[in-house]
This record gives structure tokens, sequence and C-alpha cells, in this order.
């Protein structure tokens, strides 16, 4: 069986108020050229596909047209993430599903596996997804699930290895902040499904959250390694399945979304978890080595993982230099990163005179320019002044409102300032 893995696009997402989405469209015609050169089973897309819950149209148009054109070469299969309207992503699954795209949002859908046949039609192997999950929408679903001795869940395991309180209900302990817990119930989900099938297939789960308790990113990159605010779960669950599994009995593979570096939590002889990381970056402490994930398991369940490097539309960096150095544009030290998405760091301790004018003559693209502080005080954003006028628009552009309403704002606003009383 062979998989591409990806995550994390956010469609619509913005950088610093740049409009990214020229740059999503040319990503995903080279996601559109390695499902034709590669022929894959699936496709697989771990998450956070679009960047907000309620998603501006232009963004739900180009994923649904880059869908229709991926689903001529492979099954596309996607889970809901944590920035995903859980609910818009999956309208029409379970007719999309007939067709070859197979959208999972909703707790009821884990632990179904989805059957992936080859190009010859056979059954080339299943997948396991498990979208985002919120306790508090899921609660009555995960309550219900039990292990493979019967007992409700949260069962014996989940009993040992989960901090709570004794007073706490089996439901108070799926209340938000139980991550680690509602993970673990819903790979003991998988793991009793796999457990009844058997491992006559390759197997491969997918996930959206931050799996990495146990994992030791290397010392200069520990930034990297995060990203938002989701609780950390213990990656160790993801090949013990929540404990249903031991050895090479579980999954074969696990595509993760959610971090946005691309790689391995787990790499073992049997089993191998990876994040894929996001096909751009979106944050200036990014990395600008960006990969879609090739994916191969043979029939005696051995995994390949090919990085596929994206190429990449624009650059982001991060600068602490002195005013002077910033300024000169023959500095090799900067070379090509004129026109990068950069934050830069003033060593100097004082604001020297128009300087968020001046650096950006130099770099257009800056995003924040701050002063350094030698007393061990707090560093000071340099910011622009901004007229309310201009705060408002950008207030109702980022909430979606019509161009027709935004001039209208100004329309208004204009005749207040001079006075008028219409």
């Amino acid at each position: 069986m062979k998989i591409l893995h990806t995550s994390d696009w956010h469609l619509g997402r913005e950088f610093y108020g740049y409009d990214l989405r020229e740059y999503q469209e040319q990503f995903l015609a080279q996601m559109l050229g390695l499902l034709r050169e590669l022929q894959p089973d699936a496709l697989v897309i771990a998450g956070d596909v679009l960047d907000k819950k309620n998603p501006a149209d232009a963004d739900v148009l180009m994923l649904s047209e880059f869908v229709c054109a991926a689903n001529e070469y492979c099954h596309v299969v996607m889970i809901s993430g944590n920035h995903d309207g859980a609910s818009r992503l999956g309208f029409l699954s379970d007719v999309l599903h007939r067709v070859g795209v197979h959208i999972v949002s909703r707790g009821s859908q884990v632990g179904i596996p989805i059957e992936i046949p080859n190009r010859e039609g056979n059954l080339a192997g299943r997948l396991y997804p498990i979208p985002y999950l919120y306790p508090h929408q899921e609660r009555e679903e995960l309550s219900t699930w039990t292990d493979t001795e019967g007992n409700p869940h949260p069962d014996a395991w989940l009993e040992q290895n989960a901090a709570h309180s004794e007073s706490e209900t089996p439901q108070q302990r799926l209340l938000p902040g139980k991550t680690g817990i509602i993970n673990a119930a819903a790979l003991r989900r998988i793991g009793n499904d796999i457990l009844a099938r058997g491992r006559t297939v390759p197997l491969i789960g997918v996930a959206h959250d931050n799996f990495t308790k146990n994992f030791t990113p290397p010392e200069d990159e520990v930034g990297k390694y995060t990203v938002g605010s989701l609780p950390n779960v213990d990656n160790t669950v993801l090949a013990t399945l929540g404990g249903v599994v031991s050895g090479n009995q579980g999954l074969d593979y696990f595509a993760l979304g959610h971090i946005h570096k691309c790689y391995p939590v787990i790499k073992s002889s049997d089993f191998e978890a990876w994040y894929s990381g996001s096909p751009l970056p979106y944050a200036t402490d990014d990395t600008n080595d960006k990969y879609v994930l090739a994916v191969e398991i043979n029939p005696a369940h051995e995994v390949t993982v090919e990085k596929i490097p994206l190429s990449m539309p624009y650059q982001v960096c991060e600068f602490n230099d002195s005013f002077e150095n910033l300024l000169n544009l023959g500095n090799p030290k900067y070379a090509g990163l004129h026109d990068a998405f950069c934050q830069i760091t003033l060593t100097e301790n004082y604001t020297p005179e128009n300087a968020l004018q001046r650096i950006k003559s130099i770099f257009p693209r800056m995003t924040r320019l701050q002063t350094s502080s030698k007393t061990g005080g707090t560093a000071k954003w340099v910011t622009e002044a901004v007229s309310p006028l201009e705060f408002t628009k950008t207030f109702l552009k980022n909430a979606q409102c019509s161009e027709e309403a935004i001039l209208l704002v100004e329309t208004i606003y204009e005749e207040l300032a001079k006075g008028g009383s219409k």
C-alpha cells in the first residue's frame, strides 16, 4: 500500500495580514503533480485542512476543486483538526465516501476502518482515522466505548495511567483537558477492531493532536517541534493502541497532523509515527524546509517513508542585528532574504529615528520589529500608527464582512470626520 501523507494546510490563513491564497494554490498544484507522478492508493490529509471553523467561500471552493481533481488519481482521506469546523468539513461525508472521498469528523466514526483498494481493485490496506475530538461534544459517544472485556471506558488501563480525582465520575473525566484519556479510548477502539479482523493487510492510523510527551527534540530546535496550545499526549499510546496490543500486533504507520515540522515521533522496526508538517511556513520561527511524505508498506508490514521536498514560494526568518547592519543593502548575511517574511530584533535598546519605515524599505515583508532589552526587562515592540478607520477595516475583513459593508463603514467614518450629520 502506498499513500501520500500531508497535513495542516490551513487554507485561508493570512500571514500578519498578508494574503497567502496565491501560495496555497501553488502548493495544491504541486500536490496534483505528485499524485499524477507517484500514483498512490490514497492521499491522507491529517487535519487542519482549513484555517477557520467558518471559512471564506473562496477557501471552501479552493479545497473543493482540489479534492475533485485529486480524486481522479486516488482515494482522498481527510480528518478534521482543531482549526476545522468539523460539521462543515464533514458535510455530505456519507455520500462522498461512496466515490472515494473519505472525510472523518465525528467520534462515532472512530474504529470503523476505511478500506482502500489498489489499482487492480484488490484490498490494499485499511486506514483508521481519528478526528480531533472535543470531549464536551463527544462525551456521550465516548462514554459508551468499551474494551475487549466489555468494561466501560475509562477502563482499568486508563484508571492506572490517567491522573484524575477519585471523586470524578467517568463523564467528568472526559471534560476538556483530558486529551490523553480521550485519545487512548479512541486508540483502544481501533485496537479492538484490529484484533477482531487480524493484520492481513497494511494498517494505517490518522490523527490530529500533540503526541509529543515522550519525544525529545534536538536542543537547537526545541521551539520548532511545538505549535499551538494543545496539551501534549503520551506518544507511546500510538504503538500500543491504548494498551490493547503489544509488539507488532497493531498499526504499521500513524499519519499525524498538528505539528508544523516534519519528523517522526516513533521510528522502530515494526511501527512508525510521523508528523508531515505544514506545506508552507506559517510563522517567522518556522522552518523553510517543507515536505510531503510518501509512505509505502509491503505485505510483510515493512514501512518505507520518503520525504519529498516541496518548493517554497516564500521564506521566513528572524534577525537579531544592529540598525546599521540591517540598512546595509550589500550585507551578504541577508542576501536573498529581503523579500522574506521576517521578525527583526534590533540590538540597540532604544528605537532609532523612523526605524520602522526605514527597515521596511529594506525588508518590506517585515512582520514585527522590536528593540532588545539589555537590562533584563521585556523587549519593546516598535509599532506603526494605524488610524481607527484602518483598524476597523482590518477587523471587518478578518470577520469576512462584504466589501459593500466595509465601504459603507468607510463612508460613515468620513462623514463623521467631516462633522456630517448623515
